[in-house]
């Protein structure tokens, strides 16, 4: 969904959009006893705050969020009634349950422009992959800059128009929303279709690696000759 560009905060408090409930958390609360009653620690930061706010979030209600929103997406949390505009920021994770284990939320001012990455949905069919060839995608997203309440959730990306091998699509290549501005070379490529490989490939690249190979063989068997060479006219 793409918001206008010059949406009033006004306006934005009246659209219907997600809210995640935070709690505010003392300094002495331990981490690891609020994860063990099934919340997660996190931070709210951002949006003209003198400081960041500690808060925790029911595990079980931000795993819910976080399947239905990306890293552009505008939602509201509620600090103990008090509702503000973020982004979800760094997601830290447990390196053995992969669980996360704090969240930061980065409050926005939604009259100013921020920075984030909206997620590239690669849609449609293209006939040069219908013919044998494979779809490489280089980018899974884009930096733009842009008011928050212009940020979307993705941009769908139409490779219908990859019509031959070695074809790909650019940044400039995208269809963009009002007030958005991506912040990337236009040059950079999203994603191209490179040829099938034949057998007569494989056979190629098959005797390429024999071809380094005896070259190695070659050098190691040299080395190994100057050195009894060298040990020779030691021994003397």
């Amino acid at each position: 969904m793409a918001y206008s560009a010059h949406l009033s905060l006004v306006d934005y408090l009246f659209m219907e959009h997600k809210i995640l409930s935070v709690i505010t958390r003392s300094a002495d609360s331990k981490a690891d006893d609020l994860r063990a009653e099934g919340m997660i620690p996190a931070v709210v930061y951002g949006g003209g705050r003198n400081a960041s706010t500690s808060v925790t979030v029911h595990r079980g209600e931000f795993l819910k969020l976080r399947k239905t929103i990306s890293e552009s997406t505008v939602f509201d949390v509620d600090v103990d009634g008090d509702r503000v505009p973020v982004l979800m920021g760094q997601i830290q994770y447990d390196p053995i349950t992969d669980e996360p284990i704090h969240v930061d939320f980065r409050q926005l001012d939604m009259s100013k422009p921020v920075t984030a990455h909206i997620r590239l949905n690669y849609v449609g069919e293209s006939p040069a992959v219908k013919a044998g060839g494979m779809l490489v995608v280089n980018r899974e997203s884009v930096l733009v800059k842009a008011i928050p309440s212009a940020l979307i959730d993705s941009f769908d990306v139409d490779v219908s128009s990859l019509k031959e091998f070695d074809q790909s699509l650019h940044v400039s290549d995208l269809l963009l929303a009002d007030g958005i501005e991506v912040m990337e070379n236009d040059r950079t490529a999203l994603v191209v279709v490179h040829p099938p490989r034949t057998a007569e490939t494989f056979t190629d690249v098959a005797s390429e690696a024999e071809a380094v190979a005896k070259v190695e063989v070659a050098g190691k068997a040299e080395k190994e000759g100057d050195e009894k060479e060298e040990g020779a006219k030691n021994e003397k």
